[in-house]
């Protein structure tokens, strides 16, 4: 064969082309030999590696959360290394710190480089944001009237949803119902749960 790759002075096994594709570092040498048998070696050329960065998201909470609140996404931490986010594949503009604040759906990714410019992105970490119920109370007549009157407040429809009703920011004892009729004067809220678990007021 004409050709003969070494790696560090060993023969490699069946190297035998005019070129070679190096994956490994180290200090890599041909040897040609002519029709005539007379060979010659070419000076060393040393191959470096550099290494890949590891990209790993670690969330410091839930990733299922409901509407209004937000999950810290974490890259691994490397005191040379520049990031960029990425939501459904697309990379998310402004977003090049270690962290980012997630507070929608959807898949994340990040994509770590170290100083030598090897990069790599991590896999997809699922977020989550549940919806919130859409609270208001219809008052079924005037919310102004004389001493011994009512009002019946209605709260919103929801299938699976519970109640508590609120006089002056305190829960009133009992009032768990869909509607409360308010016979005292003050300022009514009713916090409703829906059957994700999310509540708003």
């Amino acid at each position: 064969n004409p050709y003969k790759w070494y790696k560090y002075g060993h023969l490699i096994a069946g190297a035998t082309s005019s070129t070679y594709q190096a994956s490994t570092a180290g200090k890599y040498k041909v040897v040609v030999t002519n029709s005539l048998g007379c060979s010659k070696a070419s000076a060393p050329l040393n191959i470096s590696l550099y290494p890949i960065p590891p990209s790993t998201i670690s969330a410091t909470g839930p990733t299922t959360f409901c509407q209004g609140s937000q999950v810290k996404l974490q890259a691994n931490y490397g005191s040379t290394y520049t990031y960029q986010w990425y939501k459904y594949g697309n990379a998310i503009p402004g977003e090049s710190n270690r962290n980012l604040f997630a507070g929608s759906t959807g898949p994340y990714k990040v994509e770590v480089t170290s100083a030598y410019g090897c990069s790599k992105k991590s896999t997809s970490t699922n977020v989550t944001v549940l919806a919130t119920p859409v609270v208001t109370i219809t008052p079924d007549g005037p919310t102004t009237f004389c001493a011994g009157g009512s009002v019946l407040l209605k709260g919103p429809n929801g299938t699976g949803n519970t109640y508590q009703w609120k006089l002056m920011g305190i829960d009133i004892a009992g009032a768990t119902n869909k509607n409360y009729t308010a016979t005292a004067a003050g300022n009514y809220k009713v916090a409703v749960t829906n059957s994700l678990g999310c509540t708003d007021i």
